[in-house]
């Protein structure tokens, strides 16, 4: 069984919460500053890719919390797991 790694991240975002989450959410505010693409919005349980703006870097990714504007977490298909507390 692969070791299991865990970050802690904290940063300060001049902005409301709720725009924080929408960020994360929609596929227009996320293709602005970390997606090359996605193909959906993030909804819980649904599977959404993701492809990123380093070339052939893709994912999987299903919402398993969505909590606005407290919280979104969700998986990615290689077993990462996210959580981002705002």
């Amino acid at each position: 069984m692969p070791d299991q790694v865990a970050a802690r991240v904290s940063m300060w975002i001049n902005c409301v919460p709720e725009r924080v989450f929408d960020a994360f959410v929609m596929p227009e505010a996320l293709t602005r500053f970390w997606l090359a693409d996605a193909d959906a919005p993030l909804e819980t349980g649904r599977k959404v890719h993701w492809s990123f703006l380093v070339k052939g870097a893709a994912v999987d990714t299903t919402a398993t919390r969505l909590d606005r504007p407290d919280a979104v977490e969700w998986d990615w298909s290689d077993g990462s797991h996210v959580l981002i507390v705002l």
